[in-house]
């Protein structure tokens, strides 16, 4: 008989249970040290947690996630239908982060993070909690190389693989669009 105590984590989809905890309910690969966790907040109502967001704290007592983002978005996937979740959520912090490594060439992931994590909307309990992390996601104004970029109006060509991303964050828009080649 060991006197350690074990914790014991059951996922469930699509069953209710009786009993749900949501606290300390973020699991991998979200937990890990290195990750940017994002957490989910309605689009429409942008101070309001989800209910599936996942919260810490992780099992060894860090606090996560690290951000929330906006869910329930429209996509060009999945049309104006609404797309709920943390997985229409990451992608805005994912873009984010690519407008500031565009910005920012040599910065690394922490100094990346860092960055995120300083410029969001403190929600909940002042400071960075286990509900909305640092809080929900804001770049601020757009720095003049964003803005006097060359290629910010310019189409992509359609014949060609490649992506864009839009989003309108508080009073911001924010774009991404990866052209791939000439």
């Amino acid at each position: 008989v060991s006197n350690k105590t074990s914790k014991f984590n059951l996922f469930n989809m699509n069953h209710s249970l009786q009993y749900t905890v949501a606290s300390g309910s973020i699991g991998i690969p979200a937990d890990s040290l290195v990750a940017l966790s994002v957490g989910a907040v309605a689009w429409n109502t942008p101070t309001t947690l989800e209910t599936y967001s996942s919260q810490g704290p992780t099992t060894d007592g860090r606090i996560k996630p690290d951000i929330v983002a906006p869910t329930g978005v429209s996509t060009v996937s999945y049309g104006t239908n609404a797309f709920p979740g943390t997985s229409s959520s990451a992608p805005h912090v994912s873009a984010a982060a690519a407008l500031v490594k565009q910005a920012n060439p040599t910065w690394t992931p922490a100094q990346i993070k860092s960055f995120l994590e300083g410029r969001a909307v403190d929600l909940g309990p002042a400071g960075k909690d286990n509900l909305f992390g640092s809080g929900r996601l804001n770049l601020g104004a757009l720095p003049a190389l964003w803005i006097t970029s060359a290629n910010v109006n310019t189409p992509m060509n359609q014949n060609k693989p490649g992506f864009s991303w839009a989003a309108a964050i508080g009073a911001a828009y924010y774009e991404v669009r990866i052209d791939n080649g000439p």
